[in-house]
């Protein structure tokens, strides 16, 4: 009895030697850096060199723009090059009311982008490009594109190479 009792106790600890250690690496929150106001490249759909805003301790978009010092209803380009994206942050971008282009660098973490409605999309009407190269799910409303639903009448580059859904 005691074997037996004493090889269930060492498999178990052998799976949980399986487990991913990524999944842990989510506790720790990292902290969002984004470019504001920088210069868009329409060639390869690219921001760069703008002001540069951490959120120090802190984790969400809004906090970011918040530390940046510039009004969240003057970013007409935004980049966010470190942290994490979570499903606030996609709810926060279409407050942002003069957007224009938007990218999110290689190396930052993005939950799915959550569904909208036909009265609620996710990014504001004045979108006119979009750069996100990791694989994300998109929901449905994400984009609406005419101007009679309150779309994104003007967006006209949307690089989402490896997008795995689209709601």
């Amino acid at each position: 009895m005691k074997k037996r009792l004493l090889s269930i106790a060492l498999a178990t600890c052998m799976l949980l030697t399986l487990l991913p250690t990524t999944a842990l690496a989510g506790i720790v929150p990292v902290p969002m850096t984004i470019e504001i106001n920088g210069t868009y490249h329409p060639e390869s759909n690219t921001i760069s060199d703008g002001t540069e805003a951490t959120g120090l301790s802190l984790t969400t978009l809004e906090e970011a723009i918040g530390n940046s010092g510039v009004a969240a209803s003057g970013i007409q380009i935004l980049k966010i090059t470190a942290g994490t994206v979570t499903e606030a942050d996609w709810m926060y971008i279409k407050s942002l009311t003069a957007l224009e282009h938007f990218e999110i660098a290689d190396g930052v973490t993005v939950a799915d982008m959550p569904d909208g409605t036909t009265s609620n999309i996710t990014f504001p009407a004045t979108i006119l490009s979009v750069n996100i190269p990791q694989a994300i799910s998109i929901g449905a409303y994400a984009y609406a594109f005419p101007s009679a639903m309150g779309g994104s009448a003007k967006l006209t580059t949307v690089s989402l190479p490896k997008v795995t859904s689209i709601g």
